[in-house]
């Protein structure tokens, strides 16, 4: 999920909402902009969610401070949880993330990627380096708490 900063902002939060409970396990983090409107570098890693009850999960992090600038929301799950997600009713009103110009006919609202992630917990960190991502439709929603 894109996060666009305008200003210097100080976060002490990073959470997600899940819409219907489930089993599994889940990681919330951030990425940097690669410069050609995908993730790339590894921000802030909120940590494992275990409880999969549906309501608001949030990430464990301190303090942690963001510049002007795209950033990506990211949430990895090996869980049959369902999460809120963000979505648009007008296609191409989101055209800044890695279209040339705005669409009728396409619905852009971020990226998404594969990745292994069967081995929670016992990898439990988030990859350093976002996978390979493709634009999606559908993203599940990241909220970021100022401090």
């Amino acid at each position: 999920m894109p996060i666009i900063i305008e200003r210097t902002i100080t976060f002490d939060n990073i959470s997600s909402f899940i819409q219907t409970a489930g089993t599994g396990l889940m990681r919330m983090g951030i990425y940097s902009d690669s410069g050609s409107f995908s993730p790339q570098n590894l921000i802030v890693d909120g940590g494992i969610e275990r409880d999969l009850a549906g309501g608001l999960k949030q990430g464990s992090v301190g303090n942690f401070t963001l510049t002007p600038g795209l950033y990506w929301g990211c949430l990895i799950k090996n869980a049959t949880a369902t999460f809120f997600t963000v979505q648009q009713s007008n296609p191409g009103n989101l055209a800044f993330i890695g279209l040339s110009a705005p669409s009728s006919s396409s619905f852009t609202n971020g990226r998404s990627g594969s990745l292994a992630y069967t081995s929670l917990p016992t990898s439990p960190a988030m990859p350093a380096t976002a996978p390979t991502t493709a634009l999606t439709a559908t993203v599940p929603a990241i909220y970021l708490r100022t401090a």
